[in-house]
């Protein structure tokens, strides 16, 4: 089994190297292109959240982001031959404790519908109905 170093960033991601190339292109790929957005859309979100970032070996393999403001877990991405294994839980937990040291006692993720399953086994619970009128049809959902 894989071990993961993930390490925690405040503010903007561009202003650390992790930003630079592999976060980005990551990020594009898995969840902005699906939208029909760049990262230049992601500006103002990025530079008031907490960043966490995965790598195994000298290889990225996950992120996260936590909007502190909307208390909200956001852009959560594990590569594909790491997906059903512990990193996501594991980013998971890193979101909803940094959550709760800023004293929230439940956490809000607009999950997309192919990642609801997922969700639900890291406990989070269905908070409204599915968004289908989006590019990528999505869910409200909390953790209290």
């Amino acid at each position: 089994m894989a071990e993961f170093d993930i390490s925690r960033h405040v503010g903007r991601l561009d202003e650390t190297p992790h930003r630079v190339g592999e976060v980005a292109a990551l990020h594009q790929v898995e969840l902005l292109d699906p939208e029909g957005r760049t990262i230049a859309d992601c500006d103002e979100d990025d530079a008031r959240s907490v960043h966490f970032v995965a790598r195994s070996a000298d290889r990225l393999v996950g992120y996260v982001q936590y909007d502190p403001e909307a208390n909200r877990l956001r852009q959560m991405i594990v590569v594909k031959d790491l997906r059903g294994g512990k990193l996501g839980r594991t980013l998971v937990e890193r979101v909803r404790d940094e959550s709760r040291r800023r004293g929230q006692k439940e956490l809000r993720v607009h999950a997309w519908t192919g990642s609801i399953d997922f969700y639900r086994r890291v406990e989070f619970e269905a908070a409204g109905e599915v968004h289908a009128d989006d590019r990528v049809p999505w869910q409200a959902m909390m953790l209290r």
